[in-house]
């Protein structure tokens, strides 16, 4: 099955967005919260929220890399939900947002998700049907899409070898560092707004 224009691209928009996105956040104001004490507590918040977002998207990679597409991934997070890839992303989405503080980029980063990810994950979902079928329409019916049942949860038996492509896990690793690191120059440009150090031609309200 020929994947969607927007599933195929996404990558490519997204990494365009976000460059777009930093640039604003330098000559922009944003992450300023009246109380000094709300605002940190939403940053810190925020700030395990994209740890657990890194480590859960880590985790999925471990099941699905080298596997994707080919053979279908019941078991560890792919046993609580359909696709963890994605709830982990959300994750990181609302630790962005919690960090940034505003109702802009919230709206903005919602409407991503929906016109970008939402439809890459129905497409993926048709392709693992057509793969499938009667495996994945049972797996289908009983787990959830995108919010955990951890009822269901199984792991791997005992002793039980997956093939991992290690170096699209070891990209999955540098793009956890890229998602950290980001996170710190949010704060670091923060920072230099409220310290004058760089120009604020607007508020990200």
């Amino acid at each position: 099955m020929i994947k969607s224009k927007i599933a195929h691209y996404r990558l490519l928009i997204s990494k365009t967005l976000l460059v777009l996105f930093i640039g604003a956040l330098f000559i922009s104001n944003h992450g300023s919260l009246e109380n000094g004490n709300i605002s940190l507590a939403l940053k810190s918040i925020g700030f395990i929220l994209i740890l657990v977002g890194c480590a859960g998207r880590l985790w999925c990679s471990l099941y699905i890399e080298g596997n994707k597409n080919v053979k279908l991934i019941t078991t560890g997070p792919y046993s609580i939900v359909r696709n963890p890839l994605y709830v982990f992303s959300i994750m990181l989405i609302l630790g962005y947002a919690l960090a940034i503080q505003s109702i802009i980029v919230v709206g903005l980063m919602l409407i991503l998700f929906l016109l970008i990810y939402l439809p890459t994950v129905y497409n993926e979902e048709k392709i693992l049907l057509s793969m499938h079928i009667d495996s994945y329409k049972k797996y289908y019916d009983k787990t959830p899409r995108f919010w955990p049942d951890f009822k269901l949860y199984s792991s791997q038996e005992k002793d039980t070898l997956m093939d991992v492509n290690i170096k699209k896990i070891q990209r999955v690793i540098i793009e956890i560092a890229g998602f950290t690191f980001f996170y710190g120059l949010i704060i670091l440009i923060d920072i230099l707004h409220q310290s004058g150090s760089i120009k604020t031609y607007f508020t990200l309200y």
